[in-house]
């Protein structure tokens, strides 16, 4: 048996490490067992005959850090991950009923545009859910825009969705969070909305510089004066996204700060979110997060103030993405339909209309295709032959699909991707309550 190619061996101040892609298998171990594992992967030679009856290799075999076979370890990845692209006893939908929004953020990548969905326009979803009847799980999410600008549209459709079709139905919404008023609150609760996620651009000060209407030069304060309103009903999680660049970076640890002293419970959490340079172009913008290392700089600093390795480390929870499975889609509030919410209501990648009874007409089939079949990671040697692909899935699809057929030149790989030696020993280190300053 030799060491598996998803294993990575970590020496770093003294403190050796082991890391399984495969398994999330992440362990300290001694400098001996290191040293000796070390030179078995430099040359590639067997670890150890058989596991029987021994502890330690016994473990490491069950945890694919020694292996019989990489080619059956990357089957045994490849055959879980096209289950999960096959996975047809769930319906994973977007739906935005409105792509209009109260504030123009200077990031976003969509366009606005004034009203709502039609009433034919909502039936037709409704139909289209409920005449499924063989899907046991619906996973909704509602997007826009603004989707509380049309708070009478989600409510609308989640009235008339036969809730008996299916065993659980997980309802969640993104939004700008300037709506979440104590009346949309008890709608989103009518509506089954199990968890919120709401954008804010820094402290009081930044945030107000990049969104507010024309009434309202403090949205900010809306914001956290609807999260009061949320927290004192005990209801909803929401997670606070705080959109992050290069000039405001150093504001969400403020904002992390404000928001802990000012709930104290688990129920409101923030998290950082990177408005990365997502092409390799030769000019940078100094603005955006670039590269990986500043990533994790920021990262660690941010780790170490909220001790909390969530931020650092591949959770068991990556799965792959949903654009690959035939049973996603994602719908506009003109009853367009398209496989990706990052494009939603840009009519250049759309594959389809929602029509009469509920029926799905295909109008690009190409590039209906290419979501479910092309620019695939499993297929591609460069991320076949990488350590990093069982917790990297070969990145977002639809760049990939770019990069492949218009000629892009996105960034794809992880944010760990030639990080580990950095973000696996921090991770041990808040882990065990040992962080160093």
């Amino acid at each position: 048996m030799k060491i598996s190619k998803y294993t990575k061996l970590i020496s770093k101040d003294n403190a050796f490490f082991i890391y399984n892609s495969l398994t999330n298998y992440f362990s300290e171990i001694n400098k001996e067992l290191y040293s000796f594992l070390e030179t078995k992967q430099k040359d590639g030679s067997n670890v150890v005959e058989t596991v029987e009856k021994d502890e330690l290799w016994g473990k490491l075999y069950e945890e694919r850090v020694i292996t019989d076979n990489d080619d059956e370890d990357f089957l045994s990845f490849r055959s879980i991950i096209e289950q999960q692209r096959r996975l047809d006893n769930a319906l994973v939908l977007t739906i935005a009923p409105t792509m209009d929004c109260n504030f123009s953020c200077p990031y976003c990548f969509e366009d606005k545009k004034k009203g709502c969905m039609s009433d034919k326009t909502v039936q037709q979803i409704v139909d289209f859910i409920n005449k499924h009847n063989n899907i046991d799980v619906l996973n909704l999410t509602w997007f826009g825009g603004e989707p509380l600008l049309a708070s009478h549209i989600i409510e609308d459709i989640s009235n008339k969705i036969d809730k008996q079709k299916f065993t659980c139905i997980n309802a969640s919404i993104i939004t700008n969070g300037y709506f979440l008023t104590k009346e949309n609150l008890d709608l989103l609760v009518r509506c089954n909305i199990r968890s919120i996620q709401i954008s804010i651009d820094g402290i009081q000060e930044t945030h107000n510089r990049k969104k507010y209407t024309a009434t309202d030069k403090n949205t900010f304060e809306t914001i956290v004066r609807n999260l009061d309103c949320i927290n004192a009903m005990g209801g909803i999680p929401v997670c606070v996204r705080v959109n992050l660049d290069k000039e405001n970076e150093n504001d969400f640890l403020k904002v992390y700060d404000f928001f802990r002293n000012r709930y104290h419970n688990n129920r409101i959490y923030v998290s950082p979110a990177f408005i990365i340079q997502t092409t390799k172009v030769s000019e940078k913008n100094p603005r955006l997060f670039n590269n990986n290392s500043d990533i994790f700089l920021f990262l660690k600093k941010t780790s170490l103030h909220t001790c909390n390795s969530r931020l650092i480390y591949p959770c068991d929870s990556i799965t792959e993405c949903a654009v690959r499975n035939r049973n996603c889609w994602v719908f506009d509030a003109e009853g367009n339909v398209y496989k990706c919410w990052e494009i939603i209501g840009n009519q250049e990648y759309k594959v389809g209309e929602i029509g009469k009874g509920g029926e799905i007409s295909i109008t690009n089939n190409s590039l209906l295709d290419k979501y479910l079949h092309e620019a695939d990671p499993l297929e591609d040697i460069i991320c076949r032959n990488c350590f990093s692909l069982p917790v990297c899935r070969g990145g977002c699809p639809h760049k990939r699909i770019e990069n492949k057929f218009n000629n892009k030149n996105f960034h794809t790989c992880t944010l760990w991707h030639n990080q580990w030696e950095n973000y696996l020993p921090l991770r041990y280190e808040l882990e065990q309550g040992n962080v160093k300053q």
